[in-house]
């Protein structure tokens, strides 16, 4: 079953290399699992909580000083789990860039 993905970028601007990744809610969803792919295709950042959105490499600010930045074009997608750990739905892939 297809999840619909939008990625949102931070009030006032560009998204950055911090910018805000959100998707539509699913029913029977209890977690989402995110994972972002770097130009390889190789994985370079993952989340998983019960949110519909989460800011790239975690943390609430884009002034943290953390690792995992948006530093090259990638590519993200979300998976949604339900309560019994099975997959419901997920996304196709979604292409960002800093």
């Amino acid at each position: 079953r297809g999840l619909e993905v939008v990625a949102t970028a931070p009030a006032g601007g560009s998204g950055g290399v911090h910018p805000m990744l959100s998707w539509e809610p699913v029913p029977d969803a209890a977690s989402y699992w995110l994972v972002v792919t770097d130009a390889d295709g190789q994985p370079y950042w993952a989340w998983m909580g019960s949110a519909t959105e989460v800011r790239f490499g975690g943390g609430d600010s884009t002034e943290m000083n953390q690792t995992a930045v948006l530093h090259e074009p990638m590519s993200w997608s979300v998976i949604a789990i339900n309560t019994e750990g099975e997959l419901v739905a997920f996304s196709e892939p979604v292409a960002i860039e800093p």
